[in-house]
């Protein structure tokens, strides 16, 4: 079973050195080798252009060089998985004055976005 974990970096904009340091570690808590990876899982969106720029080439990396696929799932859809509600809003700051919204309802015991992300 794999132990899920929340990490964090306490640098601001370090992304590139962070990323390789948090890999690692997700996979030693859960006793892994990188060979025993079948896919990556990658945001793809929205969020800060740098750190997703960064992320997804980490992943391409990794990926070719395990020649594994790369999934790329949306930053809302990543939000608001385990909601269990009847509808949710998912607010994103980028920037400035730039929001990103996204509203979600469940039917039928499945999640539906009700709007362009």
């Amino acid at each position: 079973m794999i132990k899920y974990l929340k990490l964090s970096s306490t640098k601001i904009n370090d992304t590139a050195n962070a990323l390789p340091l948090l890999v690692n570690q997700i996979l030693k808590e859960n006793s892994l080798k990188r060979t025993d990876v079948d896919a990556i899982c990658i945001s793809s969106g929205p969020g800060s252009f740098t750190s997703l720029r960064i992320g997804m080439s980490y992943a391409k990396g990794l990926a070719m060089s395990l020649d594994i696929p790369i999934i790329p799932i949306s930053t809302f859809d990543s939000l608001v998985y385990n909601f269990k509600g009847a509808s949710a809003y998912v607010l994103i700051y980028s920037h400035g004055k730039t929001f990103y919204l996204s509203d979600y309802s469940v039917e039928d015991n499945f999640l539906k976005c009700n709007s362009k992300q």
